[in-house]
């Protein structure tokens, strides 16, 4: 766990998600995903996360279902 004061931040791994989901893309599946997220990196920072890194952190939950690289919203978090 990292504190305001101890100048360490979240690294990339923690807005990554292994693998590649057999679910359905569908909306419930992504809010259950996102949930599940928030909640480790919640558990892991305790905090939540600012802005930017729920961010990066909805583009994860985006990738791991499999929307192509094009339609990740934001479009700030789409790979090049």
């Amino acid at each position: 766990m990292t504190h305001d004061n101890d100048n360490r931040a979240p690294t990339i791994a923690a807005f990554t998600i292994g693998g590649k989901s057999d679910q359905p893309l569908t909306a419930e599946a992504l809010k259950i995903t996102m949930r599940n997220a928030m909640a480790r990196f919640t558990e892991g920072f305790g905090r939540l996360p600012d802005d930017a890194e729920a961010d990066m952190l909805w583009a994860s939950v985006q990738r791991h279902h499999g929307v192509p690289e094009h339609q990740i919203e934001p479009a700030s978090q789409r790979r090049q």
